[in-house]
């Protein structure tokens, strides 16, 4: 992360000139952008900027631009983690649990005394840029618009799921509850007539466990026919865009193809689209979890208890602009909509910065905001030094490299195929993502049996010496440097992106409890060299399960063993990835009887997920990733029999003893993950979960069923006039700082001369 020392060179020689420049009277009269710093980058096309409606990352960054929370989490001084910092809230959160335990209507349990009820003190100086004031008023407004049961927002289970207000999601759906049709638990369908049956494309359906909505965005490809019809679009139309339409006939063939490009082919599985709706009575606002204390004071109530970090973290109500939000209100098909937030005259700003242009399609720029509190309280010197962010709408990756080729932007995200072609003074930034790509492994020694052909054997992979050889025969390093460059390599199923300890924001890699887990797994998963792969003890792990698969009648001496390695596409990357472990193979079976007779085929399949829980697969390319505070919720993708795609693993078969203050528990790895994730340790202090996590991690590799390769990383290149907070990434939170900490080395005006000489210089830069 350190910068060239050219650039370093170049950089210093063209300040001195520059100060020596300023002390000559004919340059008096300040250029064009001196003294101010813009930092120009690009983002996708937002469709919204209004909190209650934005569905993209693009569109989030922006608004929390324009925006002020009660609390944020900025970097600390070490660069190690993050400090919680008071922004609308004048200080911490107090837990007023005993005030409203056993009380109606919020149904705190009676003797309650911390977790449910949290009183929020707001400062008096924060207002919108057109100087309205804001205060405990505007809380409840804002609170009010995203459970509207007559508008239905998209963001409204942040406030009754995310963050559990009481009564919220009873208020939010009105006179009227929709449910689903099919029953997650007990895999059985409702018996409901089908024309009392809805579609909704906007709210979780069981199929996918979230909306299709969002399902249609993350995995376009699945939702064209062989037609190349939208089936979305073609199921949007039906629907009129409604929250929940009527199930109609011409909807269920729509439905059924979305299914079967996901791998179902259950002609029922359009029922998993649907809901029954229920009539009730309506919540009274009066009995939500709200309660306005005083003009600056108001206490959350919740459903379910929660701690004093996550009171911080995790209450934050996007704040919405009354007059403007009302105006902006239609009533469409009975449904209240607003356009709030689709131009620059319907956003108004309550944070460091405001809109000072927006031309959708195009670009917005964001310019500093002067009524925001924070230019002068005093605790916020040194920091926000940019005072203009241009954002430019480029869907076209090649212009965005000729821009910033030009010094017209100051970050880019870019491949591994990319990083040669940048200027001299650009600097790589890297930052884990939270994917984990692995090698899933079958070890049913029927499902393998089953598809051998004669003289092909694939029973061997059923032996775990033979797994074990695999693993340790594949130099992760040489492997992300020959084919993967924007990774790191992976020896454990957590990354660097996984945060351990919420209070501080270390990361869980970096707690005690995962490193003296991780010293016994470099030692008794791997090898005890160094270099953490060792053909020697690959060839000796394939020598012996090759010479107990004979005494078993597993194989014959003259089988060849035919791995098939499955991939979701056949990408060029997934080519030489198959290339890559069927050398490493090779180097490890060098003179033994086994040598040029093992062979990795890669094989293209769409409906990878379905094969494997079939036992159609031999080996696969996966990945799984959590969100960075629930680094926990990755073992459910291990250790819950229908997410796992290990096929012939059985998460209740092993084991794993863990000493807890001082006890030997012993549990299976689905008790362990049931009793982390839902039971017993769901609530318990970090480095007991942790300790669990850790061990059950040790657990899963020790089968060898599920083998790390690589960590995926977000690349970036930025400009030479970037000087981030921190020269390294902190964690998924406060990455390298932000904003809030960027600091430049240039003003507009030096960037634009440096820019020019470096055009001048090298023509090529700007091809």
């Amino acid at each position: 992360m350190k910068r060239n020392v050219l650039c370093a060179l170049i950089s210093a020689a063209l300040m001195i000139s520059i100060c020596a420049c300023k002390n000559k009277e004919e340059n008096l009269v300040p250029e064009e952008g001196s003294g101010e710093y813009t930092y120009r980058t690009t983002l996708s096309s937002p469709a919204t900027l209004s909190p209650t409606d934005f569905t993209s990352s693009s569109e989030s960054t922006i608004i929390d631009l324009l925006s002020s929370s009660m609390y944020t989490l900025a970097m600390n001084q070490s660069k190690d983690g993050y400090n919680i910092v008071c922004e609308l809230a004048s200080e911490l959160p107090a837990d007023v649990t005993a005030e409203y335990a056993g009380k109606s209507p919020y149904s705190i349990p009676k003797g309650a005394t911390q977790g449910y009820a949290w009183k929020f003190s707001m400062r008096r100086d924060a207002c919108w840029e057109d100087g309205t004031p804001i205060n405990a008023d505007t809380v409840e407004y804002s609170l009010r618009q995203y459970l509207s049961p007559d508008m239905k927002n998209f963001h409204a289970t942040d406030f009754y799921d995310t963050l559990p207000i009481a009564n919220a999601k009873t208020y939010f759906q009105g006179s009227e509850t929709y449910t689903d049709i099919f029953d997650l638990e007990t895999k059985i369908y409702a018996s409901v007539p089908e024309h009392e049956m809805y579609v909704s494309l906007t709210r979780p359906v069981a199929f996918f466990g979230d909306s299709v909505e969002t399902y249609r965005k993350t995995y376009s490809e699945h939702f064209f026919d062989e037609d190349g019809t939208d089936l979305y679009e073609a199921l949007r139309e039906l629907t009129d865009e409604k929250i929940y339409a009527p199930l109609t006939e011409n909807m269920k063939p729509i439905m059924l193809k979305i299914a079967k490009s996901f791998g179902d082919t259950n002609p029922d599985a359009y029922k998993e689209f649907c809901f029954s709706k229920n009539e009730k009575g309506k919540t009274a606002w009066e009995s939500v979890g709200f309660i306005k204390d005083d003009d600056y004071t108001y206490t959350l109530i919740l459903s379910r208890p929660t701690t004093s970090f996550m009171a911080v973290h995790g209450t934050n109500i996007p704040l919405i602009h009354e007059p403007l939000y009302e105006a902006c209100k239609t009533n469409s098909s009975g449904i209240i909509r607003s356009s709030y937030g689709t131009s620059s005259e319907r956003m108004i700003s309550y944070g460091p910065y405001k809109i000072a242009s927006f031309k959708p399609g195009q670009s917005i720029t964001l310019e500093r905001n002067p009524r925001w509190y924070g230019w002068s309280d005093g605790k916020h010197d040194g920091q926000f030094q940019t005072t203009k962010i241009d954002i430019q709408f480029v869907g076209d990756h090649t212009t965005e490299r000729n821009l910033f080729a030009q010094g017209k932007l100051d970050a880019i995200s870019v491949s591994s195929a990319d990083l040669s072609e940048y200027p001299v003074w650009a600097y790589k930034e890297e930052s884990p993502s939270p994917y984990t790509y692995t090698l899933s492994l079958n070890s049913d020694k029927t499902s393998l049996k089953r598809r051998e052909n004669p003289g092909v054997n694939k029973r061997l992979l059923s032996y775990t010496d033979f797994r074990r050889g695999l693993s340790l025969c594949i130099d992760r390093d040489e492997f992300v440097h020959e084919i993967a460059p924007n990774s790191s390599p992976a020896y454990t199923l957590i990354s660097r992106y996984y945060i351990g300890v919420p209070e501080t924001g270390k990361p869980f890699v970096d707690t005690k409890e995962a490193l003296d887990v991780r010293e016994k797994i470099d030692m008794e998963i791997y090898s005890s060299s160094k270099t953490m792969f060792n053909y020697q003890e690959a060839r000796e792990c394939f020598v012996r399960a090759y010479e107990d698969a004979l005494k078993a009648g597993d194989i014959q001496a003259d089988d060849r063993i035919e791995i098939e390695m499955h991939a979701a596409s056949d990408t060029e990357q997934n080519q030489k990835t198959a290339i890559f472990i069927q050398n490493s193979i090779e180097k490890a079976c060098e003179g033994t009887a086994l040598a040029g007779r093992i062979k990795i085929m890669l094989v293209a399949n769409p409906d990878l997920s379905a094969n494997i829980k079939k036992g159609l697969v031999d080996m696969a390319i996966t990945k799984n990733s959590s969100l960075s505070f629930n680094p926990y919720g990755i073992l459910s993708q291990y250790c819950t029999p229908s997410l796992i795609n290990e096929y012939g693993y059985n998460p209740l078969s092993k084991n794993a003893d863990i000493n807890l203050g001082g006890e030997r528990l012993s549990l299976s790895l689905l008790g362990w993950n049931k009793e982390l994730n839902l039971g017993t340790y769901h609530n318990a202090a970090p480095e007991v979960k942790n300790k669990i996590l850790a061990e059950v991690e040790k657990s899963l590799l020790e089968s060898y069923c599920v083998i790390p390769v690589r960590t995926l990383n977000s690349v970036r290149m930025i400009s030479q006039r970037i000087q981030e907070g921190s020269d390294h990434f902190i964690n998924p939170v406060v990455e390298f700082g932000g904003i809030r900490f960027m600091q430049y080395t240039m003003d507009d005006a030096e960037w634009n001369a440096f820019c020019k000489g470096q055009m001048s210089a090298s023509p090529r830069n700007a091809d």
